[in-house]
């Protein structure tokens, strides 16, 4: 096997170590993935915080963001909140129900890293963190141009 195809396949066994820690709380919680990627994403990320933002820097299709969205809202779990500024713009803020989901997540993520960077030393994991900083910018640039 070739170097591009066993990084697309360990790139495709990532995400499916990713989405299985998380097979519980999905449980639990009667969530599908997608809505917990969005919960994760808005909870990390509460900067961003409106469902464009979420397709555009999650690169998630748009119809599937929409479907979870609405779902989460439906579930208590997301709230629509109007901007001051902009009635056009409408923020996606996490209610007081995600506390504990948000929680299982954050733990779940830490988990995914030790497993991920497990027998690597903080030397190594600063180099793989630089290289892949490199290749994202050249994939971004490349996007770019």
């Amino acid at each position: 096997m070739n170097k591009k195809t066993a990084m697309l396949i360990n790139g495709q066994r990532m995400k499916r170590l990713y989405e299985k820690q998380f097979e519980e709380t999905r449980m639990r919680y009667q969530i599908s993935q997608s809505e917990l990627d969005i919960l994760a994403f808005l909870a990390n990320n509460p900067e961003f915080d409106t469902a464009s933002d979420i397709v555009e820097i999650r690169m998630i299709a748009k119809s599937y963001v929409s479907t979870s969205v609405e779902s989460l809202i439906t579930k208590g779990l997301l709230e629509r909140v109007p901007d001051q500024n902009d009635r056009r713009v409408i923020h996606l803020k996490l209610t007081e129900k995600t506390t504990p989901i948000v929680t299982d997540i954050k733990i779940g993520q830490e988990r995914v890293g030790k497993l991920l960077f497990a027998g690597m030393t903080n030397y190594e994991i600063g180099m793989f963190e630089t290289l892949l900083e490199k290749i994202f910018n050249n994939a971004e640039s490349a996007l770019e141009g």
